[in-house]
């Protein structure tokens, strides 16, 4: 499981894909609304041993998403037409658009390379300083006192 905050900055998710490209398509869904919260062309690198795809995510505080990670056979393809017909390539929105179009999101244009689920939450988690997710953070307080009581 991922965890992302509900920052407007770019994140990054590092992932160990079934197939390394940097051509791929990034899919959100809210567990909870089961609303698709984003299908975009994010930037994304090989770096190692890992694909490290980076976005600015609109993620709600306590929610829970479904992340798939595709793979865009087509993407050069259609990148190179766009730009041998004399066109610009300005956004990765457009590929979509084309896939979209053309009802190519679910066949063997795209291949799933990756799942997982994100968990979104402002807290700081850390195991190694032992800093764990708490449902109650903030709102349950416990009291030192004395715990003493006598037994008759």
């Amino acid at each position: 499981m991922k965890v992302l905050t509900t920052s407007t900055d770019a994140q990054i998710i590092k992932v160990i894909p079934r197939v390394f490209t940097d051509n791929v398509v990034l899919f959100l869904r809210d567990d909870s609304t089961n609303d698709e919260v984003s299908i975009v062309l994010p930037s994304s690198n090989i770096v190692g041993d890992y694909l490290e795809v980076s976005n600015v995510f609109n993620l709600k505080e306590g929610h829970f998403y479904d992340l798939k990670i595709y793979q865009v056979e087509s993407y050069d393809n259609f990148k190179q037409r766009v730009i041998n017909a004399g066109g610009v390539f300005e956004q990765n929105i457009c590929l979509f658009n084309f896939l979209k179009a053309e009802e190519l999101l679910n066949n063997s244009s795209l291949e799933v390379i990756y799942k997982d689920k994100i968990f979104c939450t402002n807290q700081t988690i850390n195991q190694y300083t032992n800093d764990y997710y708490s449902v109650n953070k903030d709102e349950y307080v416990s009291k030192d006192g004395n715990n003493d009581y006598i037994v008759l």
